[in-house]
């Protein structure tokens, strides 16, 4: 789901207003800097304003101060995801992040997080389909030196043999544990192939197993080069930040950096249509279903209804599916639904944990039972849309009350959808979400063409036979 502005909370014409004449007069002052950076507009986020600047080497730049908060957020955004991979070289990105970890000739690995341990701090990164992201939450008193370290490993990354083989193995072992050894990670592994095929979506964030031998040292470097450039990044500060000494910060150490090329926006590959459907062998106490439909690209007008679709169905006691799979009759014991809002094609999802002997096949037809009475003779109440909404808001409202959460949500923002409005439009969606809405995407977007289905089938256990003394001949 898109992390935006909530509507309700938008900062005012006056808020936003005074936001401009000071960014106009930090510009007049940052004048005396060689190359100093362009203010580009202020957009209402939330309660407050972002600060849209741009670098001389074309680095975005997003800021929104709040003079209440005791942190200021960090975060470093690169709109290149494991979608972005060269094909036969999946889970780049993830291993490429797990790289920029490994220090530089100024700082050697492990010189960066004791800085901000000693600070009270920490940082972490994280990969998705459509981007990558570096997060640091620190004191105001610690920014200023985070700043150039950050920079610093823009431009001074440490590629070495060691290194790559070191994270290298990390990687794989991470595939291990999340994936190969872990029941829910192999449905969503196929339930991602069966839905996208060949789509950049086809593949785990994580890459496949044949991709990952044969990723190298040199892919890593070519795929830095091509979408950590400067003009690509997008750094996004929230909290306690004084907007010139995070400027001037910037320019000195983040200015440095190679502009490098601005990648065109690429068209979306193409969509597999059809249903599917999967049997996945696990080795597990309990099977599992997943049942998935192709829906909308991120921006699309219908994303606010499939959201309150997703929570209408599940994630809470009272919703229609786990009444039905987990109250009504013990068949589950775990019933999720989300809406998956992306740069391109989208999905909604329902994962389901069954109990020990019962079947996937079982709690399939239930699931189709629920959607049938939904779309058809029993609709959702006004109450159990507003409980839907009520939700999704909350969260949302949780989020923008830290500055990492409101940072996360900017960077979010502009990195997938490249604006704010966009986002600011979801959750305008969702407050206008109707009962009606939610009965018409249901109808439109889960259908039988858009589906696919996979079922996760307990493995029958091997029993070996023990061997005597006899049968090893002595």
């Amino acid at each position: 789901m898109p992390a935006v502005a909530a509507p309700g909370l938008a900062g005012s014409p006056i808020s936003a207003a005074a936001s401009a004449v000071q960014a106009y007069a930090v510009a007049a002052r940052l004048a005396d800097l060689v190359d100093p950076p362009r203010f580009e507009s202020v957009e209402a986020f939330g309660a407050g304003v972002v600060q849209l600047w741009r670098l001389g080497n074309g680095m975005r730049v997003a800021l929104a101060p709040d003079a209440w908060a005791p942190t200021v957020a960090l975060h470093t955004w690169v709109p290149s995801g494991s979608a972005d991979e060269p094909p036969g070289r999946t889970g780049i990105a993830h291993l490429l992040e797990h790289l920029l970890f490994k220090g530089t000739k100024a700082h050697p690995a492990g010189a960066f997080d004791r800085v901000l341990e000693q600070g009270g701090a920490g940082a972490n990164a994280a990969t998705w389909t459509d981007w990558t992201m570096y997060h640091e939450a620190v004191p105001p008193t610690l920014l200023g030196e985070v700043i150039a370290m950050e920079a610093d490993r823009f431009a001074d990354l440490k590629l070495s043999q060691v290194a790559f083989r070191s994270e290298h193995t990390v990687v794989r072992n991470e595939r291990r544990e999340h994936v190969d050894n872990d029941p829910d990670g192999q449905i969503e592994e196929a339930v991602l192939d069966a839905l996208y095929g060949a789509h950049p979506y086809g593949h785990p964030v994580l890459g496949t197993d044949t991709d990952l031998d044969r990723v190298t040292r040199e892919d890593a470097v070519a795929f830095f080069r091509q979408h950590y450039a400067a003009r690509r990044l997008l750094v996004v500060m929230a909290g306690a930040v004084d907007v010139e000494t995070a400027l001037r910060a910037l320019v000195a150490h983040h200015g440095r950096l190679p502009a490098g090329t601005a990648n065109p926006a690429a068209p979306e590959p193409r969509v597999p249509e059809g249903p599917a459907t999967r049997t996945v062998k696990l080795r597990a106490r309990a099977e599992r279903l997943s049942i998935a439909w192709r829906t909308v690209v991120g921006t699309h007008p219908d994303q606010p209804a499939l959201a309150v679709l997703a929570e209408v169905l599940g994630n809470a006691e009272s919703t229609r599916l786990v009444r039905r799979l987990v109250h009504a009759r013990p068949l589950a014991s775990h019933v999720e639904v989300t809406a998956v809002a992306p740069r391109w094609t989208g999905m909604v999802e329902v994962r389901v944990v069954l109990q020990p002997g019962e079947q996937a096949a079982t709690a399939e037809r239930e699931v189709d039972a629920v959607l049938a009475a939904l779309v058809a003779g029993d609709p959702p109440t006004a109450a159990e849309v507003d409980g839907a909404r009520a939700r999704l808001l909350t969260d949302h409202f949780r989020e923008h009350a830290t500055a990492d959460g409101r940072a996360d949500a900017i960077g979010h923002a502009l990195a997938t959808f490249g604006g704010l409005a966009a986002d600011a439009a979801f959750w305008q969606g969702v407050e206008r979400t109707t009962a009606d809405d939610v009965q018409r995407v249901a109808r439109t977007w889960l259908v039988p063409g858009r589906r696919v289905v996979v079922r996760g089938e307990v493995a029958p256990v091997r029993v070996g036979r023990a061997r005597t003394r006899g049968a090893t001949g002595g």
